[in-house]
C-alpha cells in the first residue's frame, strides 16, 4: 500500500498523478539529489521480450524510444496502458490521460534475465549503446545500469567488458547461489567457498573476480546484499522427533525445501523454525549488513539535501 510522503492525500484531478510514482515525485521535492532508476525486465519477465528487442537495430531504437518517452520524459497515460496511478503501482488498467511528468526518474536498470543466446552476446551491447545514445540526447545526468548474473554459466556468455563501457556501474547479483530450488541446504551468499560447499564457483568471492578478470572496472561493481533468507527441513528428522531445539546443523547436506512442506503449527515453528542457518555464520552476515547500513547513514547525513519535516512511513 502506498503512504504519502508529505502526509497529504493525492490529487484525484482529472490528469494528476498519484499513487507510488507520485510519491516518487515528493520524496525527490525533500532530497533533490536523489536519483531515482526505472528497472526494466527482472527474473519473471522472462529473456524473449529482450531477445526481440535487441534483435534489430530498429526494434533497439522503437524500444528504447518508448522507454525513454514513458519515464524520462514523463509520458505515463495513453502509452502502453500501464498507468502508475494507483496503490499496487505499475498495475494493467485502462490507458488513462496523465498529464506528463518528466523529472521523477533519472534513468534505466536494465535486468535482462539472462542473454545467454549465441546473438545475445552482440545484441546485448548494442542495445546497451542505444540506452546510452538517447539518454545522453536527453541533456546530463542520466544513470545506465544493469543487473549482470552471478553464475558463471550465465556471465560466461555476456560480453561484460563491453557492457562495462556502456554503464555507470554494475549491480551483481550475487544472491541465490542456494535456495529453495535444490534439495540442500546452504547460505544465499557466501562470500567465500564454505569447508561444506564442493563447488569452487558458487560463492561471491568468484563471481566479482571474474568480473575483474574480464575486464570490468572495479568502480562499476556494486555487489548485491539478500536482505532474505531461505529455509529447508533436514532430511533426517530425528532430531525434530526427539524434541531437541537445534543449535547448530551443517550445511550442505540432504534436505527438503520448506516450501513444499505441510503447515507448521505455530508452537513448532517458535521451538523448531525452519532456519537453520548456523547462528554464528547469521551473526557474522548481519555485522557486516550493519556496518554497510551504518556507512551509508553516515553518508547521507552529511548530505546538503533538505531533511524531512516528518518521519517518511513505509511507501511498501
Amino acid at each position: 500500500q502506498t503512504r504519502s510522503v508529505d502526509g497529504s492525500v493525492d490529487s484525484f484531478a482529472p490528469g494528476a498523478l498519484r499513487g507510488q510514482v507520485n510519491q516518487l515525485r515528493e520524496l525527490k521535492k525533500l532530497f533533490p539529489k536523489l536519483k531515482i532508476l526505472a528497472s526494466i525486465g527482472g527474473f519473471s519477465a522472462g529473456a524473449r521480450g529482450f531477445e526481440a528487442a535487441a534483435a534489430t537495430p530498429a526494434s533497439r531504437q522503437a524500444f528504447v524510444a518508448d522507454c525513454v518517452s514513458s519515464y524520462i520524459k514523463g509520458n505515463f497515460g495513453n502509452t502502453t496502458g500501464l498507468a502508475p496511478i494507483f496503490d499496487s503501482g505499475f498495475s494493467e488498467q485502462p490507458a488513462v490521460s496523465i498529464n506528463p511528468v518528466p523529472g521523477i526518474f533519472d534513468g534505466f536498470d536494465i535486468d535482462w534475465e539472462f542473454p545467454t543466446a549465441p546473438q545475445d552476446r552482440v545484441n546485448f551491447v548494442a542495445l546497451l549503446k542505444e540506452f546510452r545514445k538517447q539518454l545522453n540526447a536527453e541533456g546530463d545526468g542520466h544513470i545506465l545500469t544493469a543487473a549482470l548474473p552471478a553464475g558463471q554459466q550465465n556471465f560466461s556468455l555476456i560480453d561484460l567488458p563491453g557492457a562495462a563501457a556502456q554503464l555507470d556501474f554494475i549491480n551483481l547479483e550475487t544472491f541465490d547461489y542456494n535456495g529453495p530450488f535444490n534439495n540442500h541446504t546452504g547460505f544465499v551468499a557466501p562470500l567465500v567457498q564454505t569447508q561444506f560447499d564442493s563447488s569452487t564457483t558458487f560463492n561471491v568471492t568468484f563471481t566479482v573476480q571474474s568480473y575483474l578478470d574480464a575486464g570490468v572496472p572495479a568502480g562499476k561493481i556494486l555487489m548485491g546484499i539478500p536482505f532474505y533468507s531461505y529455509g529447508w527441513a533436514i532430511a533426517s528428522m530425528g532430531m525434530i522427533i526427539k524434541k531437541r531445539p537445534i543449535s547448530m546443523v551443517n550445511l550442505w547436506q540432504q534436505s527438503t525445501p520448506a516450501r513444499s512442506l505441510p503447515a507448521i503449527p505455530p508452537t513448532m515453528r517458535e521451538r523448531w523454525p525452519f532456519s537453520w542457518i548456523p547462528r554464528w555464520q547469521a551473526s557474522l552476515q548481519l555485522r557486516r549488513a550493519r556496518s554497510l547500513i551504518s556507512m551509508s547513514s553516515r553518508l547521507a547525513k552529511s548530505s546538503t539535501s533538505p531533511r524531512p519535516r516528518h518521519p517518511i512511513p513505509s511507501m511498501g
